[in-house]
């Protein structure tokens, strides 16, 4: 388009407020080059790390996201997948280490739900987690005695209760914090899913006004520049494509982290140990 328009500058068609203005333009690209390379470096130094070999015996190839498979969030997550995780795996060994029965601190503290609804996206957890008489607003001291060996040994029991109170608020939280990580998974990935929906259509109506542009041009009923601002929509989409289906592989990711590693067709079908 800087092309273009000093062309026309030439002819006396543009003036050179139109060429200043467009060469900022430029300039601005250019100046986020090296931004970008750095990033790149960084990101190959990262996966040398990741692998145990250096960066210079890294080869990472050009490639697009798009070709990349997605596998669908399953309807239907027990929460007993979270059982898995490491912060809760601990928390629940410090009760067995207290002789806690775990069983029953799951029964009190851990709801058996659903943590997907239907497509995968509703998630009901909280509002189980949160609603009236749920873990987060019942009361520590009502459940300890059946907790922790269901009242057989009370005079222990009275004697350790400040200990079995703290262990019992410690499974609370890190369930708490297990179910929000979920939800905010399960969220990021619903509207990451819409946002490169609504994209894609973006990216189809820009390349037909790109399309129809260029036979334009052809049949000398516009000029270049129309043409160049017609591809840099299209290009501007596209990149706007890649960086939302990026945060739709992130937020994959973290739905993965939150479940304490992904899912299978079996595991739907797992009862909690």
């Amino acid at each position: 388009m800087l092309a273009a328009i000093s062309a026309r500058a030439q002819v006396g068609t543009a003036s050179q407020l139109d060429v200043a203005q467009q060469g900022a333009l430029v300039a601005g690209v250019r100046a986020r080059i090296p931004g970008l390379r750095s990033q790149l470096e960084q990101q190959v130094n990262a996966l040398g790390v990741l692998t145990g070999r250096t960066p210079a015996a890294l080869t990472v190839r050009p490639g697009t996201l798009a070709n990349l498979a997605l596998p669908p969030v399953a309807a239907g997550l027990p929460s007993e997948l979270l059982a898995r995780r490491p912060d809760i795996a601990a928390a629940e060994a410090d009760l067995r280490g207290a002789n806690a029965n775990i069983r029953a601190a799951r029964a009190a503290f851990f709801p058996s739900v659903s943590l997907s609804g239907r497509l995968g996206f509703e998630n009901i957890a909280l509002a189980t987690l949160f609603g009236p008489g749920s873990l987060a607003v019942s009361a520590l001291a009502s459940v300890s005695q059946t907790i922790f060996d269901g009242g057989t040994r009370s005079a222990n029991l009275e004697r350790n209760r400040g200990r079995y109170d703290e262990l019992l608020a410690t499974y609370r939280r890190v369930v708490i914090e297990a179910f929000t990580d979920v939800e905010d998974g399960v969220q990021a990935w619903r509207y990451t899913s819409e946002q490169e929906a609504l994209t894609r259509i973006a990216v189809a109506t820009s390349q037909r006004a790109a399309d129809i542009a260029r036979a334009q041009l052809l049949a000398g009923t516009i000029d270049l520049i129309a043409v160049l601002n017609a591809q840099n929509t299209l290009f501007s989409n596209l990149d706007t494509l890649a960086q939302v289906r990026l945060a739709r592989f992130q937020a994959l990711l973290s739905l993965y982290k939150a479940l304490g590693g992904g899912w299978s067709a079996a595991e739907l079908a797992v009862a909690m140990p």
